[in-house]
């Protein structure tokens, strides 16, 4: 972030900058969202989400990733990076190229780079496919659309693969499959936000 956020991303409202020793030393992420406008996402019961997909969430994810509101992308990167920036290797789930060129922007890798989480690409998207399109029955018995990435060795490495949502689990199911098949020690998963269907 080059220049500091100043207003609440979601509402504009000003945000009151907070001044503290911890935050100066820690370097500590800034706050982008008020108070009530992060009140609005209900924490995940789960330990592999931050949140769960509600009204707010679905909102938030279509202005971030279909209408392709960037700025979004700093919104939960204090609690990202409190998540994922220590431990395993961080593998976020990758688009296919056609859906890269068409969005023009990695909503999973950008989401990593906004909340300071270093991350390898390991993963590969070799169908065109998109989840959110099929059914759930589809979704289940549909071929893994990962390949692990030309030259890269995941043997005997532990992993956490990171997307944005988890709703059937899937898409998550698949590229631990994917690593695990070649190799990886270990490999759990991690969302921004997960839905209550099971």
């Amino acid at each position: 972030m080059k220049q500091p956020i100043t207003h609440c991303v979601l509402c504009g409202v000003a945000l009151t900058p907070v001044r503290s020793f911890s935050r100066l030393l820690l370097r500590t992420l800034p706050d982008v969202l008020c108070a009530t406008c992060h009140a609005t996402f209900e924490p995940a019961a789960s330990k592999e989400a931050i949140f769960t997909y509600n009204e707010a969430m679905q909102a938030w994810l279509n202005q971030y990733k279909i209408l392709g509101d960037v700025l979004l992308a700093y919104s939960f990167a204090k609690e990202l990076h409190a998540a994922l920036a220590k431990g395993d290797i961080v593998v976020p789930i990758p688009l296919h190229p056609n859906k890269l060129a068409q969005r023009t922007f990695s909503q999973v890798a950008l989401l990593l780079d906004c909340a300071e989480v270093p991350y390898v690409h390991y993963l590969q998207k070799v169908q065109d496919v998109t989840q959110g399109l099929r059914t759930r029955t589809e979704r289940v018995a549909s071929t893994n659309p990962f390949a692990v990435a030309p030259n890269a060795d995941v043997s005997g490495k532990c992993f956490v693969v990171f997307d944005d949502i988890k709703t059937t689990g899937t898409t998550l199911q698949q590229a631990r499959a994917c690593l695990a098949e070649a190799g990886a020690k270990s490999v759990k998963t991690f969302t921004l936000c997960a839905s209550e269907i099971k």
